[in-house]
């Protein structure tokens, strides 16, 4: 906060310019920085990815110290001297889930990753080992009439035998534009080979405002896509390599 003495041709001056707020208190005339104003719109998306993170601390609680210890054990394997649990490499758009530091964070960690996929919660840490991580044989754009993306991938083989689904996040390439999980489908067991996924839209949009608009109503665009696996009992593979897909005609 400034003080401000004004001259004969300026005696007041009050309100908002740019990001300072002229102001006066018992007679003194002052500058400060204008108050930041903080969106909290509270829609539907949001408010279910807070309940699912209130619904993890409140199950934290109920654990028994046995399933605690085991969460601990499980939060010290992660974690690698001078690196990040995940990697998803330059410009990933699947978030991180960022360096473990307790159990507890393991858990709810474990848990959102969880809910991002459609799977309950769980109350043990994942088994190992760890899913293999899959890869995108192809991913292709088709153009009119068919306006839309073709991406094949691998089913590797499972070695739990657990369920687990291919997360696809995909991001239009523009300015706003927001990471969002779009797609979630089941991964076989080899020998059986994945059906190819067809993209036709990507999302746009803020809040309980976002839509499902067609590609070929976007044409010329750039998307970026990439997958994960997310195994039932809260194990998530490596990212699979970013794709740029450029959308013309």
């Amino acid at each position: 906060m400034a003080r401000i003495v004004y001259s004969g041709l300026v005696q007041d001056m009050r309100g908002s310019v740019g990001g300072s707020t002229f102001s006066v208190w018992k007679g003194i005339h002052y500058l400060r920085n204008k108050a930041a104003t903080i969106g909290n719109p509270q829609t539907m998306r949001q408010m279910a990815v807070r309940q699912s993170f209130a619904t993890a601390v409140r199950n934290w609680g109920g654990l028994s110290a046995v399933d605690k210890a085991k969460w601990e054990e499980w939060a010290q394997s992660l974690k690698v001297a001078g690196a990040k649990d995940e990697v998803v490499g330059d410009m990933g758009i699947i978030p991180h889930m960022g360096r473990t530091q307790s159990g507890m964070n393991a858990y709810i960690g474990t848990a959102q990753v969880l809910f991002g996929a459609g799977y309950p919660a769980v109350s043990k840490p994942p088994v190992q080992p760890q899913p293999y991580p899959t890869r995108f044989l192809s991913v292709i754009w088709q153009p009119a009439p068919e306006s839309r993306i073709n991406i094949s991938f691998t089913s590797t083989e499972n070695p739990e035998i657990l369920g687990r689904k291919l997360v696809m996040w995909e991001k239009g390439y523009w300015q706003g534009s927001h990471s969002y999980i779009t797609t979630k489908v089941d991964v076989p067991e080899p020998p059986v080979v994945p059906p190819e996924l067809l993209i036709t839209t990507v999302r746009m949009g803020w809040g309980n405002n976002i839509q499902d608009i067609p590609i070929s109503t976007l044409v010329p665009c750039t998307i970026l896509i990439q997958g994960i696996i997310t195994r039932v009992d809260g194990y998530r593979s490596t990212p699979t390599a970013l794709f740029s897909v450029s959308c013309v005609g």
